[in-house]
């Protein structure tokens, strides 16, 4: 699929409405994406910290264009959790990593703070392997392993989350990256305070 991001007018419509349902879960500004190399990732955040000071807003993050002061932007920002995928090939961490790592360290020895907590507080970075399968992306994934018959489980994924594409539509399983199979459109779904459908 080809790379496109989300307009302004959808993200603003999208928190709005939670708003007025006073969400307070979890939004993750990411879906098989790197969110970082949006580089209105700063100004959305700050916009949802805003509107939902009791959400809980994180983002997961390859690493690749990532530095220590991206780290501080995004948690000035509003950002509650930052998890970093380092993907390698031997499970060392990567040399950018440790760079930006370091950075940071230096700044929480000297007692930098943001938004009156630490930086590791909020910050996970986990090696991964470059090759790693985890699942299969509602079979999806180009690396998926082969699936000899069903599963014989119930899937809880669909009851747990929701995802949105950047054209607005929801797929029913949050895992089909190409939503080839959608529920809806939050374009054209419209909520208001009486719990009405418009």
């Amino acid at each position: 699929p080809k790379d496109a991001l989300m307009p302004d007018g959808l993200i603003d419509k999208i928190l709005d409405e939670l708003s007025e349902i006073g969400y307070a879960n979890r939004i993750s500004f990411y879906n098989n994406n790197e969110p970082l190399l949006d580089k209105r990732i700063f100004d959305i955040v700050a916009r949802a910290r805003r509107r939902l000071p009791r959400t809980y807003l994180e983002i997961k993050t390859n690493g690749l264009v990532l530095t220590a002061e991206h780290v501080l932007r995004i948690f000035e920002a509003g950002l509650d959790q930052l998890y970093v995928n380092d993907y390698v090939p031997d499970g060392q961490p990567s040399r950018h990593i440790l760079q930006v790592q370091e950075a940071l360290d230096r700044l929480e020895h000297a007692g930098r703070q943001v938004n009156g907590r630490f930086i590791s507080e909020r910050l996970v970075i986990s090696t991964r392997q470059v090759n790693e399968v985890l699942s299969t992306r509602a079979g999806t994934a180009p690396n998926r392993g082969a699936l000899h018959e069903p599963l014989r489980l119930a899937c809880f994924r669909p009851f747990e989350m929701m995802t949105v594409n950047p054209a607005g539509d929801v797929g029913v399983c949050s895992s089909d990256r190409y939503f080839r199979n959608p529920m809806g459109n939050v374009t054209t779904f419209n909520y208001d305070a009486n719990d009405n459908l418009k």
